[in-house]
């Protein structure tokens, strides 16, 4: 276990004199095998760094080194799996064969293009190029093992076309506050092996296409947050049919669910929270036969339950939150709702339980 002592304080008082202190007392070696000390105002990394005399790193971290002219030789570590870089000051990075998971934040448009060259990743993560309308073409085209993609607070980026062509290990993607994304990648249907997918795009997204999700046999959770302009899932989420999750949060110009929801058979929880233009749920929700926890919140033009609940009889939990016509409809005995839902074993409303007939797993 490793316990982190901070020192904290204006600028100016001795935060770091104190701490050098410390690191340089011989005392410390009774406490500490290994000591390091790094100070980023210079202009180059510590000898020991630049030398590599510490050969077998696993991991590194360099962020906001803004006056340092040069990266240490990563390329020479052999058991460096992950790397991660926040530094205006970081170019073009020589290939690192060993480097399974990259971090890129805030760096130069350089090192975006080296990312071509780490073809063995299996974990990237970009964020923070706010300037970017588009990645640079091919940037990922020959991660053939790349499992996870997260493409994180690039504001202006308005396309994906011709990236997810070739990923066909990718599990999970992640598209988060890229707030001008207008339609999902062309490329999304070929990724046979994505699992997890979330989106969050505040400015541009109007619907999912349907083509955008026809090959995604073997996706179980789809998370759909902030997407001020979404206006439809598309009936592509037909082909979803192995789809267990689906999260729908902050959508309000969302007004129902599509009625091709019906061939979901393998989803087990729906949640619907903060989706203001919502008025209605499609009939067909009672053919989610696998449903055990459904989940409604903060939709007040929700005006009542489809019949189809009652159908459901594998739906363990029902949650409703901030709905005033569901709240009245679904009231225990008196509601005129309440039958649709008398079979449920747990149903919060308010966060008070209403109804609890047992034990459940969730």
């Amino acid at each position: 276990m490793i316990s982190v002592y901070a020192i904290c304080g204006m600028g100016g008082i001795g935060k770091t004199t104190l701490a050098q202190l410390i690191s340089n007392d011989d005392r410390g070696e009774r406490r500490f095998d290994l000591r390091l000390w790094v100070c980023d105002r210079g202009i180059k990394f510590p000898h020991w760094m630049m030398d590599l005399l510490l050969p077998n790193p696993v991991q590194i971290s360099v962020e906001e080194c803004c006056r340092c002219e040069r990266l240490p030789p990563f390329g020479k570590l052999q058991f460096l799996k992950n790397l991660r870089l926040k530094s205006k000051k970081v170019g073009g990075l020589a290939p690192i064969p060993s480097v399974r998971t990259l971090k890129i934040k805030n760096c130069s448009a350089a090192s975006l293009l080296s990312v071509r060259n780490f073809t063995s990743l299996t974990s990237l993560r970009i964020e923070d190029f706010c300037d970017l309308t588009h990645l640079p073409d091919g940037m990922v085209k020959k991660h053939a093992v790349l499992e996870r993609l997260e493409i994180v607070r690039l504001r202006n980026l308005k396309s994906l076309s011709n990236q997810l062509d070739n990923m066909f290990a990718l599990k999970r993607l992640f598209l988060i506050e890229c707030d001008e994304l207008e339609s999902l990648p062309e490329g999304l249907q070929n990724l046979n092996s994505l699992e997890s997918l979330h989106i969050n795009s505040r400015g541009g997204l109007k619907s999912l296409l349907i083509n955008g999700l026809c090959g995604l046999h073997s996706l179980r959770r789809l998370h759909v947050l902030g997407c001020d302009k979404l206006a439809s899932l598309s009936k592509g989420v037909q082909y979803l049919t192995a789809l267990e999750h689906l999260y729908i949060y902050g959508c309000p110009q969302l007004n129902s669910l599509p009625q091709r929801i019906q061939h979901l058979t393998s989803l087990r929880s729906l949640t619907i929270c903060d989706c203001k233009g919502i008025s209605s749920l499609p009939n067909q929700i009672g053919h989610l036969l696998s449903l055990s926890q459904l989940h409604i919140s903060d939709c007040p033009g929700l005006m009542s339950l489809p019949d189809g609940v009652e159908r459901l009889n594998m739906l363990k939990q029902l949650e409703i939150e901030e709905c005033p016509n569901l709240e009245r409809r679904c009231k225990k005995e008196t509601g005129e709702d309440w039958m649709k839902i008398a079979h449920i074993p747990e149903i919060v409303i308010n966060s008070e339980e209403i109804q609890s007939l047992g034990s459940w797993q969730r």
